[in-house]
Parts: C-alpha cells; structure tokens; sequence
C-alpha cells in the first residue's frame, strides 16, 4: 500500500474525506495533473504504485501553508511530518473546543487557497506546470515526470495573490519564472534541504513582478517578444531561436541570445534581478521618508505619512495617515491587509481619514505605499526623503 493509502485507512473522518473531495471535485487540478503518467489509471491487472498520489499532494500543500507559510520556513513534508499533519487534524475534529491552534485554518480556507492557486498555475505555466527543464544545446528539454519540488514551488508562490493580481501579467510571470530556473540553480536543487530557499526565491521575484518592478518586467518581455517576432536570430551562434522560452534578451545591449549561448558564452549568470527584494539588513543609519498624497481617494484631505527604513524593514510612524477609500488598482494583498490593519486596530478613522494608532513594521516599501495610497504603487517612487528625492532616485 502507498502512504496516503495507509493514511487513508489510519485517518478516517472529516479532514481526509474532505482531501478526498478537494482532489476529485478541483477541475483546474484534474486537468494540471492530466499531464502526468502516474495520475493516470493503470491497466487492469498491473499494480498502480501511484494510488492516491493525486490525494497525497493535496496533504503536502495544506501541509505547507498550514506549518511553515507565514515564517517562510518550508520544513520538508516527510512521511512522517504529513503522517502527524492529518492526525493533528484528526484530533481537532474530536476536540474542536480546546484543539490545538498549530494548524488554524478551516477547511474551507484551505480549499479556497488550493481553488485558487491551481487556476493560477494552470493560467500562467502554459501547460509546462510541475515539471523540471533543461537546457541542452539549443534547446529547452520539459520532462514528462511530475516533479513535486515544482509543484511547492509554483503552487506556494501564489498563495499570497489573488487572480485579478496575474491578469495580463501572466506571460511575464512565466518568462520570469523560466529565467530564474535557467540562472539560478537553487531552483534545479530537488534536495530537501533546499525546499526553503527554492520557494522563497521564487516568491521574493513574484513580489517584485507584481508590486515594485511591474514596468522593468514587462518592457523587459516586450523587448524579448519583438527581438523574437522581427529579427529571432542569436547574436551568438546566428542560429534561429525556435522558441521563446528558449531565447534571453539583454536588456542592457539591446541583444537577443539563446539562453545557452548566453549562459556559455558569459561563462556565468546574466545581470538577472533573481534577489531583488531590498534586503534591508544592508542598510548602515535609518533614514527617514515622507509621503504625501491629495487625491480622488482623500475626500480632498491631504493625506501625509512619515516612516523611518531600518534595517528590519519599513517602519510607518504613529500618527501616519491613510485614505480610508481604495481605488481598484489596489491588488488584494494589500487591500487584504490593510483590513488587517483596521480589524486589529492599527489603523483607526480620525478626521474623515485613517491614521497609524502606533509605529508599524512592514518588510517592503510598496505595501505601505498602496495601504496609504489606496492604490497600486511603487514605494520606490512614492516615499521620498525631506528633501523631495524618491528612493528610486536614490538606487534602491
């Protein structure tokens, strides 16, 4: 028997009829997994060595999220780790009054979540979701084989967004995501002990494609889209790019390469933005920031904040204000949020605007901005120092 066919039987009751239900009823997982040999009945008479691996890994993400997300510390999901996953869960069934609070969300939280990121995935990774690549001369080579290190990747990135964050950036997020693999090899690390940082640098490049860096990523696929509509001839070997994916484009040079010519011929990684979430544990002194803001979301109030850049990130001043309406740019991590902020009253209604009732923490600069703002933002671009220069014009 394979393990979740054991824990099938061992674990009986309501979590694991309901993985049960999440693994047959998500008609985006169906179709995700459909690619895959092992989801597939076997032949009559021949022992299925995958039984309930469609169900098994419903376990590993729920198993993901619930122990190690809000940390970003990705433990590997060990047999015996998941095995005490579903008989934690087990117990809180019986004992739903005093349960433990190590494992905090509903059902249908984790339902929603999983609903949620597979449609993600299967928008965005154009039918080349949980598998590994390779490059080989010329050519990028997608395995058939289901690859679960792919899988936390891919799905645990999206976790934080909602769909409306992806649409029209979902031919960015693949190109990025296809770079990132080709230029850093954590990403093609399958070691366990490595399921942290594979996930987190995926997650901290998502961030800046859909928050900080939006505009440097999509000029950045436009110029690579027409090098390759007009003139798909590598600089290097003068062979013809067949693929996208396959191409790089040097945004510095204006120059179109396949991805291994340019990989061979620099002898190392391109100028590639894989770590560009500002690591604010480099920061010398404080330095304090200003926004200001009078606009369709004020009421005609100006709305002013100050904050301080630390080494542990943003801090927003007590006093701070905030727009109390948001526009619709606002992308739903932020919006979400901010209602955060408001339930835990960190944000309170104060003249017809919202105001920091105490010094609050954030670990990047966008965030605050469009909390603030009411809007989408660069925080690069809207916190300024006293003396009117943006971040951005500083080299953040």
């Amino acid at each position: 028997m394979t393990h979740q066919e054991l824990r099938n039987c061992m674990y009986h009751g309501e979590f694991n009829s309901f993985l049960n239900r999440v693994s047959a009823e998500n008609l985006d997982y169906r179709i995700l997994l459909s690619e895959f040999s092992n989801f597939k009945p076997v032949e009559k008479g021949k022992p299925d060595k995958s039984r309930m691996q469609d169900i098994e890994m419903v376990l590993r993400f729920f198993y993901l999220l619930e122990s190690n997300f809000e940390f970003s510390r990705f433990g590997y999901p060990t047999k015996e780790q998941l095995n005490s996953y579903m008989r934690a869960k087990k117990e809180q069934e019986k004992h739903r009054e005093d349960s433990s609070d190590v494992y905090t969300k509903s059902n249908e939280e984790l339902e929603a979540a999983f609903n949620k990121v597979c449609h993600m995935v299967r928008l965005t990774f154009k039918g080349n979701h949980f598998k590994k690549f390779s490059l080989s001369k010329n050519k990028t080579k997608f395995s058939v084989a289901f690859n679960k290190a792919f899988f936390d990747i891919q799905m645990l990135g999206f976790v934080d967004y909602e769909v409306t964050d992806i649409s029209g950036l979902t031919d960015v997020i693949y190109n990025e995501f296809i770079e990132l693999c080709y230029f850093n090899a954590v990403m093609m690390d399958n070691t366990n002990e490595k399921i942290s940082e594979r996930i987190n640098t995926w997650k901290w490049l998502l961030f800046d494609i859909l928050t900080d860096d939006k505009l440097y990523y999509i000029n950045k696929l436009n110029g690579k889209v027409d090098c390759f509509n007009y003139n798909p001839i590598c600089l290097s070997c003068s062979e013809k790019v067949e693929e996208l994916h396959e191409g790089y484009f040097d945004v510095e040079n204006n120059a179109f390469y396949h991805a291994a010519c340019y990989i061979k011929d620099n002898n190392a990684s391109p100028n590639i933005r894989t770590w560009s979430r500002f690591d604010f544990s480099t920061i010398e002194a404080e330095i304090e920031i200003f926004l200001s803001y009078n606009g369709k979301n004020s009421n005609g109030i100006k709305v002013k904040a100050q904050g301080v850049i630390t080494k542990k990130g943003v801090i927003v001043k007590s006093g701070s204000g905030a727009v109390i309406n948001n526009s619709s740019s606002l992308g739903v991590s932020s919006k979400n949020k901010k209602n955060e902020l408001i339930t835990q009253g960190v944000l309170v209604e104060k003249d017809n605007c919202l105001s920091f009732s105490t010094d609050y923490l954030f670990n990047s600069f966008s965030t605050p901005a469009e909390i603030i703002l009411g809007s989408s933002a660069n925080g690069k671009e809207q916190w300024k120092t006293s003396n009117g220069t943006s971040l951005k014009e500083l080299g953040f």
